[in-house]
C-alpha cells in the first residue's frame, strides 16, 4: 500500500497534539532489556527502520515495544500512522500523521515493589503487593517469596493473602521484609525484580 505523508501546512486539520506516554512517562525513551510499553491516543505506531518491534495489545491505544536483535544504535524514529481519506479519491490512505524521535538505551532502572498501605491498621484489605515505578504499566504479578523474621512465604498468585497482611501488621517500624516477586509482561514473558523493604 502506498505511503502518502501530508504536509500539516497544506493539512491544517491534521495539526492535532497529542501526549505519547513511553513506559508511564512522557520522555521518549525505549530500554533494550524490557518489553517496553507506548500508549498513544490516536493512529498507531511504526519502526520504518525496523530497530523497534512493535505489537498491539488488547487496549487499541496501548503497543508493546522491543528492540529487535543485535541492534547497537542508540536513536530512531517512531511514525504515527492514521488512516485517512483522500479529498480527491475518497480512498483511506495511510498517512503519517506524526514522527518522534526516540532515545534507545541499554541502562534501564529497575522497578521497586511496593507494599501499599501497610500502616492502614484498621483495614488489612486495603494493602496491596504491586510493581511500582516507570514499568509498571502492563506488568502482572503471577507469584512472590516474601520473607520476614526469618520466615520465608511463597504464594502462587498475584495478590497478598490474608494471613500475609495480618503478618506484615504486626511487624516493628523498622523491621526488613524481603520480597522476590515474579511477573508477566504483555508479551507474556516471565521475570523477576527482589528487594528489600523497611517498615
Amino acid at each position: 500500500m502506498r505511503l502518502i505523508v501530508f504536509l500539516l501546512l497544506l493539512f491544517p486539520w491534521l495539526g492535532f497534539t497529542q501526549k505519547y506516554l513511553f513506559n508511564g512517562k512522557t520522555d521518549s525513551v525505549f530500554y533494550k532489556a524490557i518489553t517496553n510499553t507506548f500508549l498513544v491516543k490516536e493512529g498507531v505506531p511504526m519502526s520504518m527502520d525496523r530497530i523497534l518491534n512493535i505489537s498491539i495489545t488488547e487496549d487499541p491505544k496501548l503497543f508493546t515495544v522491543v528492540f529487535s536483535e543485535n541492534q547497537d544504535v542508540q536513536e530512531s524514529v517512531v511514525y504515527i500512522i492514521s488512516y485517512l481519506e483522500n479529498p480527491e479519491t475518497k480512498e483511506q490512505e495511510k498517512v503519517v500523521i506524526d514522527k518522534i524521535p526516540v532515545r534507545l538505551r541499554v541502562d534501564y532502572p529497575k522497578d521497586t515493589i511496593c507494599i501499599l498501605n501497610l500502616k492502614e491498621r484498621e483495614n488489612p484489605d486495603k494493602i496491596e503487593l504491586k510493581i511500582c515505578g516507570e514499568h509498571e504499566r502492563g506488568l502482572k504479578i503471577i507469584s512472590y517469596e516474601i520473607s520476614f523474621k526469618n520466615e520465608v512465604y511463597s504464594v502462587k498468585s498475584g495478590s497478598l493473602t490474608n494471613e500475609l497482611r495480618n503478618k506484615l501488621l504486626q511487624l516493628k517500624t523498622g523491621e526488613e521484609i524481603t520480597i522476590n516477586v515474579f511477573y508477566k509482561d504483555l508479551l507474556n514473558k516471565t521475570d523477576n525484580v527482589k528487594q528489600t523493604i523497611i517498615k
